[in-house]
């Protein structure tokens, strides 16, 4: 029941309700003066290939006063001579013409028209193709070389025979009123200065009185093309490039996409694959429904059929929940799928954090600039932070720039669609992990796991940070002990030397640390101590069994903050003590700037375009302002601020902690080790920032 993107062939198949526009075209085509070339233009995926099918099955219905033509420009797309793309483009065309009639006695004037041809379009590509190195003549010289009269005698009287021929062609067939229209598709798909050389040979060699040429083209794709064959034009090459089109097209018309009806179609299609379960659902909620895909599709017809079969895949993975459940689960369900495909840097924040409302913009490690001018606030009304922290995530990426309020309008469709979901959280994660097998991000969002031993021999830094912790944690007060993300146990053992009455348990996510850790335990003999176990830290359900929860170096890595704090609270008896050490705002950015610089040296940056480090790193202020929200009290958070002289090897040490972060991102080892070499030397050629900000955090439930 998956859908293909097949273009539809006839009008009785419209499902967007275009025939309006369809038939207005068409009849200016009947009133207009022949020659006339006109564009439709749109985005990939737009429907211009329909659109024109749909215009053949109006004009060109066997009455005689129009015959079609279709050149389908994917035909070029391997050539590399434009000399040969003109050449065959010419023959394509009277081939065609030719073929539309039995019945023709003029052979002798077609076979030396052919031949004419044949000499000319050599003359022609070559005197088009010498037309270079302009970046210091005006506009209007450039439009003059283009369509100017230095090979228009030839050009003139080659066209005199062509339109002539085509006269006695119409008189034979007895129409003469017969105009051909000569389709042209998929021109933005090729290489946009072939697009424009074929351009060229169409508007100089057709250009006659029987011929309609109706061009599916994007105005980018002209523009682009004129600046790789011309050169720019002394800044104004814009401009050049508008003059240039405006040449060649004499009505553009641009494809109403904001204007499809979507509804039967998308309505129809979520029937079929069974998306909620009673037909109430479907009329209740038709409107977010269709409210959810235009906001991340832009109505592009071919990105909905991809949308509704990647959400057609996650139904039939998950049709048991989804036939339990209530229309807003369904929904929630439907706006993750559309988030993912239309704007997965978002998608993957939601799926680390998904109560956007808390975000902080110090997750955003990969943006130095974090200032938005007061202009900006006002004017999108930005209004509190997870908005900024949104505007700062797209500001650097033109098409998510562009679509800023829709994200926006999106998040709050969220908001709405949760408080409306009973367990909503635990749905979320079930959610995310059946939509993770049509995840478009390369698999960024692969949970990352340490390699005990590779950490063991790396964890100097954070072991002497965990002891500063340690030493504000009063010995004999706490009998029930749990550490969170121990690690490979070091910090846990200086934790029990503390005070040897207590009780730990302690979990982390990675199994190869806990085995490090058990394996350590049992040497010391201290098994009956210490429980090291495996666990994920956002899966903990304890209620008021801890006296101490302690935690090092590990909480920053968990940007859902939040919630994790909330969980810790949830886990502390009444009167209980939380000792965190974590890193605070902007710590090592010096280092993530070597990393930064290291990746765009090895041409690497692509992969990180879209893409966020993974990290919450507060102000004290912030840490301050979550505690006392969550309910916490005599809180204490002690900001420390060094340049990292004092931490032995810390370069090895981020390097074994924090760059394998960027290697999810990467495409092979092979890759990640030329990022770590090139990290290396960076940091060698001249010595980094090595600057760090630590958060001691104190607080009691």
């Amino acid at each position: 029941m998956e859908k293909r993107d097949i273009p539809i062939k006839t009008l009785g198949e419209d499902q967007f309700k275009l025939s309006p526009y369809v038939s207005g075209l068409c009849e200016f085509i009947r009133q207009s003066d022949k020659p006339v070339t006109i564009s439709i233009q749109g985005e990939w995926g737009s429907g211009k290939t329909s659109f024109m099918n749909m215009m053949e099955d109006e004009l060109c219905d066997g009455a005689g006063e129009y015959s079609s033509i279709w050149i389908d420009t994917w035909d070029f797309f391997l050539e590399d001579s434009h000399d040969v793309v003109v050449s065959k483009l010419v023959a394509m065309i009277i081939s065609e013409i030719e073929a539309k009639f039995d019945n023709i006695r003029c052979s002798k004037t077609r076979e030396e028209l052919i031949s004419d041809f044949k000499n000319f379009t050599r003359k022609f590509s070559k005197a088009v193709l010498s037309i270079t190195g302009l970046g210091s003549q005006s506009g209007e010289e450039l439009i003059d070389d283009l369509f100017g009269d230095d090979i228009s005698l030839n050009i003139r009287d080659i066209r005199g025979k062509f339109e002539r021929f085509i006269s006695r062609i119409a008189e034979e067939s007895g129409s003469a009123g017969t105009a051909f229209i000569i389709f042209v598709d998929d021109l933005d798909r090729i290489h946009p200065r072939l697009a424009v050389t074929i351009l060229e040979a169409l508007k100089v060699l057709f250009d006659i009185k029987h011929c309609i040429f109706v061009i599916a083209i994007d105005y980018e794709v002209v523009a682009s093309g004129v600046e790789q064959k011309y050169g720019t034009v002394r800044g104004t090459s814009r401009d050049i490039c508008r003059a240039y089109f405006d040449k060649l097209i004499q009505l553009p018309f641009v494809m109403p996409t904001t204007k499809f009806d979507i509804t039967d179609m998308v309505m129809q299609r979520l029937r079929e694959m069974r998306f909620m379960t009673t037909e109430h659902d479907y009329r209740v909620h038709s409107r977010d429904i269709l409210n959810i895909i235009r906001l991340t599709t832009n109505n592009n017809p071919r990105v909905i059929k991809r949308l509704l079969n990647m959400l057609h895949l996650t139904v039939i993975m998950d049709r048991e929940r989804i036939d339990n459940s209530s229309a807003y689960y369904q929904l929630l369900e439907l706006l993750l799928v559309a988030m993912q495909l239309a704007y997965p840097t978002v998608y993957q924040l939601m799926q680390s954090n998904e109560d956007f409302t808390s975000w902080k913009k110090n997750i955003l490690v990969n943006v130095d600039d974090k200032n938005i001018s007061q202009y900006i606030l006002e004017g999108l009304d930005i209004d509190c932070e997870w908005k900024e922290v949104v505007y700062l995530l797209t500001v650097n990426d033109p098409l998510l720039k562009m679509n800023y309020n829709k994200i926006q309008q999106l998040l709050e469709i969220f908001q709405k669609l949760m408080k409306n979901c009973e367990g909503s959280i635990a749905y979320l994660s079930s959610i995310f992990g059946v939509i993770s097998m049509t995840d478009v991000s390369s698999g960024s969002m692969l949970p990352f796991l340490y390699n005990g031993q590779d950490y063991d021999r790396s964890s100097q830094t954070q072991f002497r940070q965990g002891n500063r912790l340690i030493e504000g944690i009063e010995p004999g007060r706490y009998a029930t002990v749990l550490d969170v993300g121990c690690g490979n146990g070091k910090t846990t053992f200086e934790l029990l030397k503390r005070d040897p009455s207590m009780q730990i348990e302690a979990f982390d996510i990675s199994g190869t640390q806990i085995e490090v850790a058990r394996r350590s335990c049992e040497e010391k003999g201290l098994s009956g101590k210490i429980r090291f176990y495996v666990m994920d830290a956002l899966e903990l359900k304890d209620t008021e069994k801890y006296d101490l929860v302690f935690s090092n170096a590990t909480l920053h890595w968990i940007t859902n903050s939040r919630k994790m704090y909330t969980l810790l609270y949830n886990a502390l008896k009444y009167g209980g003590r939380l000792a965190v050490h974590q890193g605070g705002n902007g710590s090592y950015s010096g280092l993530h700037a070597v990393v930064r610089q290291a990746y765009t040296n090895l041409g690497y940056e692509k992969y990180f375009r879209d893409w966020t480090f993974p990290v919450f790193y507060p102000t004290r202020g912030e840490m301050e302002d979550l505690l006392k929200d969550i309910g916490y009290k005599n809180i204490s958070v002690t900001s420390v601020r060094t340049d990292g002289r004092e931490l032995d090897h810390l370069i090895e040490n981020f390097e074994k902690a924090s760059l394998i972060f960027y290697r999810p991102m990467l495409k092979c080892d092979e890759e990640y080790k030329s990022l770590v070499d090139e990290y290396y030397r960076l940091c060698s050629a001249q010595p980094p920032d090595t600057s760090s900000h630590r958060l001691y955090i104190f607080a009691d439930k």
